[in-house]
């Protein structure tokens, strides 16, 4: 499902694409690149090689991380006690902070905290990551982005 929605924001940007490269790039979006790039088109930045690039980049490492995990997984007998549980939230921490700011953005932040929280209080283990992605993605429609025009 987050996938779904993150394929639902990038289309304005990748619907000019040929099909073949389209799903290309999808093939390697994250929450991370996709978090990037989707930054770099509110700031009227090209993002596409962000996106392919950064997927790419994530993915290679991806597969040399579970390579040294197998291996060498039990080096690290406690990870949690380095805070490595906190990497990918402290990220998009990270971005939330330096992204866009303005009053419809922390709503929308705002209402899929709220219901990634009482997702995770509530219900079953890991729910809580689709639930705020949806509450966003459904508050990010309901509250419209306002043109201004000069």
């Amino acid at each position: 499902l987050r996938h779904l929605l993150m394929g639902a924001t990038l289309y304005p940007w990748l619907r000019t694409l040929p099909v073949a490269q389209r799903y290309g790039i999808m093939m390697v979006v994250s929450d991370a690149n996709w978090a990037m790039s989707m930054q770099a088109f509110g700031r009227q930045q090209p993002g596409l090689g962000l996106l392919f690039g950064g997927g790419l980049a994530l993915w290679l490492f991806w597969i040399l991380g579970t390579w040294l995990g197998l291996h060498f997984g039990n080096a690290i007998q406690d990870p949690y006690s380095l805070g490595l549980d906190m990497v990918m939230g402290c990220f998009l921490l990270a971005l939330v902070v330096g992204g866009e700011k303005n009053l419809r953005i922390v709503l929308i932040w705002a209402f899929a905290a709220a219901a990634s929280l009482l997702a995770f209080r509530f219900l079953p283990d890991n729910s809580h990551v689709v639930v705020g992605a949806l509450v966003g993605g459904v508050a990010g429609l309901c509250l419209k982005e306002t043109r201004h025009v000069d």
